[in-house]
């Protein structure tokens, strides 16, 4: 799963095969500007959890680890939100990917997510703070809006991630250094296939980024496939 994430956010590079030299430097200047601002970290956030971008605040809690089962683990909220509950979908197929071996009892059987503001409108001015706490028995994610749940969810797969069913007891507390956070895609003038696109836009969701400008079109030129047409010429 990991390699999987590297390679979303390293997928750029495969513009040195499929396009010149030249626009390969041009988009992954600032795919590495963008690596070196998720690694900032202060130094009273030590010891260091592997997780990019690394949290505002990070404090680890005296208690044993929580155990979880990534094929059984749930998350739970009271929020009515459809894109939430999207969200636990899509986390619930990554937890499938890892290769389990039940060694403990389980302690932690879910996760709880509380949103204070009901409101799905993503803006700039939009809160994105989360505060995760993991305990022994219990773990909670409180947000105030769904995206800041979405970043929390992200920053709690990645302790699975990387503790596989044995997470350290933790509290969280985080917010976006910068509120536009994005990057841009130029299909007018450089073709990229779907695939590529919804990597990139998975990537793009696992370092929290909020912003994608696509550049489509490129007047007069459109790039569109046209399977009929192969033969014309």
């Amino acid at each position: 799963w990991y390699q999987r994430r590297v390679r979303g956010v390293l997928i750029l590079s495969t513009l040195y095969i499929t396009n010149n030299l030249s626009i390969a430097k041009k988009m992954l200047l600032p795919v590495l500007f963008f690596l070196l601002l998720s690694v900032t970290v202060h130094s009273e956030d030590l010891p260091q959890l592997p997780l990019v971008p690394y949290p505002q605040h990070v404090a680890l809690i005296s208690s044993p680890p929580a155990i979880i089962d990534p094929l059984r683990f749930t998350f739970s909220t009271k929020s009515k939100s459809i894109l939430l509950k999207e969200v636990f979908d899509r986390y619930h197929k990554y937890l499938k990917l890892h290769d389990f071996v039940q060694k403990l009892d389980v302690t932690l059987p879910d996760l709880e997510v509380v949103i204070k503001d009901p409101n799905e409108e993503l803006l700039l001015e939009t809160s994105e703070n989360y505060t995760l706490t993991v305990q022994t028995n219990s773990a909670v994610l409180q947000a105030d809006t769904v995206f800041g749940a979405m970043r929390g969810i992200e920053t709690f797969s990645q302790l699975i991630n990387t503790y596989n069913y044995s997470l350290p007891t933790v509290k969280i507390k985080d917010y976006p250094r910068y509120k536009f956070r994005g990057f841009m895609l130029d299909t007018g003038r450089h073709y990229l296939s779907v695939g590529v696109l919804k990597q990139l836009i998975r990537a793009a969701s696992w370092s929290k980024l909020n912003v994608l400008h696509w550049h489509i079109v490129t007047i007069p030129r459109f790039h569109t496939a046209a399977p009929a047409t192969l033969n014309f010429v």
